[in-house]
């Protein structure tokens, strides 16, 4: 620095401190005029005083600018859902965006029929259901890009992914809206430009519920047999492998087994086991065995679970004592997962094998998606992708020879001891379980049985297995061993005449020109005069002469409506859930404050439902709110009709928004007809 700097220093180093503003300034300007170079030897670390004041003036700016950023968000979403645009970055299948609307993609309806209906096949399971959509031709740009511009869904490398992604949407097949929740980043907001601020869990200031329209085709995009089917897809897992296995009973999925003509195979009735034949077919489309009307599956018999579980766990044991026939695989190795580990060296080897097996399989894949991909940019992913397993692979080879030289190599039967707690462990299981241990049980079984089969002689079921044994040099496999058990041949129940007159009454319905869904939830109806007045009407016959003509021309009106939405399954009479919410405003002589529901026994969460529309067909509110804050009070619905409130739950269509009177026995709607006395009970 020159003079003036050294001069200025000399000043600063005689004032008690440097808060002045002249002063700073004046040593920027001699730093600015005379150095070239500052060196600062002091480090901004949050265990200093001076770092802990920086950060959190970091985080502090950080903070403020989320939600600077969160709130221009919020307004632009808000401004796009109240122009019809689609907000979210993906979209279902079938449609296409247009001018940032979603129009149906008319080309790609049928395709999207049949991907539904594939779906909708429980038997299924997810590779098949990728295999048979992918035969379709459905992919996707992001596929396209990975794996070339001829590959479908079935190239990818976890259908499950790709199925679910599907599966997710089928609320939106059904419904025709999506419902897309944004935090609401403006505290003590009420409503946002028309949109109510909901008070949702998870939400610190509540959400903007921003339903979104999608077009449905004529006549929808499937049935509710169908979109029901696919839900339960969603909500149960398949029986393929890992954690779901813990849906399934223990030996389901273990004997299934071949002979010169037919396939075997066991599947699951309540507390018994279902045993399953089908013809062999090299032809045939998929392996699962929950098939539908066409299936050419034979349930032989049945056989009680829990006899089952003891005749094999003694028929095990005693081989075991007796001694029985061992063979080592040396080139077979298995893990020994959740059993009580036999030597945790031999663990460790084990466990490196299967990586270094994994990794190999890994760096083989990279290899070939890298030669096939489409552009530069993706081959160097891949080929960054083989590097690291190349990588990985060479460690843990070296890794394993290390385990290897320091092993030793003991005999075959000094290893049978702790075997026979392998064994002992699996077998206990399954003498003793019960229906909350089946997931246990089913894995210990999964590691030491094998080479089942079984066949029917009268009323015995005779069955042999192997015991397949976890070894350091490889897998000991002992057996076999021999049982059996009672089994009771299965006799085809005929059809009772309840379900018989149900389906015809159905089918009469629909002939006459009824909807299926308007046919079902009529139906769904416990007293049959609702189904009566709407044959008569489809008909041109005289209504039942006790019937009141106004509440039959109501309900005619509701159930032959075009665009009648409803599933027969949401038909209830009476709720009782939603009537135990209205019992308390009703004891209570409402109004009733947010606070004053919960203390009544009322969640939030159910106050909520009882008090906002969905675009469920029963999601209409049951109570209103009266007045503003966040312990606003809540009331009845006020009958228009006799001065009363609607406190009877009744959740039909034609009783929306689901209460009657029960003074006058009319709905909180205008011109609403006398509703019969079987509504009330």
């Amino acid at each position: 620095a020159g003079a003036s700097a050294s001069a200025l220093v000399e000043r600063l180093k005689r004032r008690s401190n440097m808060r002045s503003a002249n002063y700073m300034s004046e040593l920027l300007k001699a730093f600015a005029e005379n150095t070239d170079v500052i060196n600062c030897e002091m480090v901004i670390a949050i265990k200093t005083g001076e770092g802990k004041m920086q950060f959190q003036m970091l985080a502090m700016f950080a903070s403020s600018e989320r939600d600077y950023i969160l709130r221009r968000h919020t307004i632009g979403r808000v401004s796009q859902f109240q122009r019809d645009e689609w907000i979210p970055s993906s979209f279902p299948m079938g449609y296409q965006k247009r001018d940032r609307r979603l129009v149906l993609d008319e080309d790609a309806v049928d395709t999207t029929r049949q991907v539904l209906a594939i779906l909708a096949d429980l038997s299924l399971n997810t590779a098949e259901c990728a295999r048979r959509i992918g035969a379709l031709g459905v992919a996707s740009a992001r596929i396209a890009q990975l794996h070339g511009p001829d590959a479908t869904i079935a190239d990818v490398r976890n259908p499950s992914d790709a199925i679910a992604t599907l599966v997710g949407w089928v609320d939106a097949y059904s419904t025709g809206s999506y419902d897309l929740l944004w935090p609401n980043p403006f505290p003590g907001v009420t409503e946002f430009a028309g949109v109510t601020v909901e008070l949702l869990d998870g939400y610190d200031h509540g959400a903007l519920r921003l339903t979104q329209r999608l077009p449905l085709p004529e006549s929808g995009w499937a049935d509710d047999a169908t979109l029901n089917a696919i839900r339960q897809r969603r909500a149960t897992p398949s029986l393929t492998g890992g954690a779901s296995h813990n849906s399934a009973p223990p030996l389901s999925g273990l004997f299934h087994f071949t002979d010169d003509s037919s396939e075997y195979a066991i599947g699951t009735v309540p507390g018994s086991y279902a045993l399953l034949q089908r013809p062999k077919s090299d032809d045939r489309i998929f392996t699962g065995w929950r098939t539908e009307s066409e299936s050419d599956v034979v349930q032989l018999a049945t056989v009680s679970r829990s006899e089952w579980h003891r005749s094999i766990t003694d028929a095990v044991l005693k081989s075991v004592e007796e001694g029985l026939p061992a063979e080592l695989d040396t080139q077979r190795f298995q893990a020994v997962g959740s059993l009580p580990p036999i030597n945790t060296g031999q663990a460790t080897i084990r466990a490196t094998r299967l990586q270094l097996a994994n990794a190999t399989t890994s760096l083989e894949r990279a290899k070939r998606n890298a030669r096939l991909a489409e552009g530069d940019e993706v081959a160097a992913t891949f080929i960054d992708d083989a590097k690291r397993y190349n990588a990985d692979g060479a460690r843990l080879q070296r890794e394993l020879d290390r385990l290897l030289a320091e092993e030793e190599e003991p005999e075959l039967d000094e290893s049978f001891e702790s075997n026979a707690e392998l064994v002992a462990y699996a077998m206990a299981a399954l003498a003793n379980a019960d229906d909350s241990d089946e997931a246990v049980l089913r894995r210990s079984l999964r590691s030491v049985l094998s080479g089942e089969r079984w066949w029917i002689d009268g009323e015995i079921l005779r069955w042999e297995l192997f015991v397949e044994l976890p070894h350091k040099q490889g897998t000991v496999t002992l057996g076999p061993v021999h049982g059996e058990v009672a089994c009771r041949p299965y006799r085809q129940r005929p059809k009772t005449n309840r379900r018989h007159s149900a389906r015809a009454a159905r089918t009469k319905l629909v002939t006459l020109g009824l909807s299926e869904r308007a046919a079902r939830s009529a139906l769904a109806c416990t007293n049959p005069v609702l189904a009566e007045v709407l044959a008569a009407h489809l008909t041109g016959s005289d209504l039942p002469s006790d019937v009141d003509s106004a509440w039959a021309a109501h309900v005619i009106a509701i159930y032959t409506d075009a665009v009648f939405d409803w599933s027969a399954n949401k038909w209830r009479l009476p709720d009782d859930v939603r009537q135990a919410g209205l019992d308390v405003f009703v004891t209570a002589g409402h109004p009733l404050s947010a606070s004053g529901a919960r203390a009544a026994g009322i969640s939030e969460r159910r106050l909520r439902y009882l008090s906002y529309v969905t675009a469920a067909p029963s999601g209409d509110s049951i109570l209103r709110r009266v007045g503003p804050g966040r312990d606003a009070p809540y009331a009845l619905l006020e009958c228009p009709h006799c001065g009363g409130t609607a406190a009877h739950s009744v959740v039909t269509p034609e009783t929306r928004p689901g209460v009657l009177c029960p003074t006058c026995w009319r709905t909180p709607e205008p011109d609403s007809p006398v509703f019969p006395e079987w509504y009330r009970s």
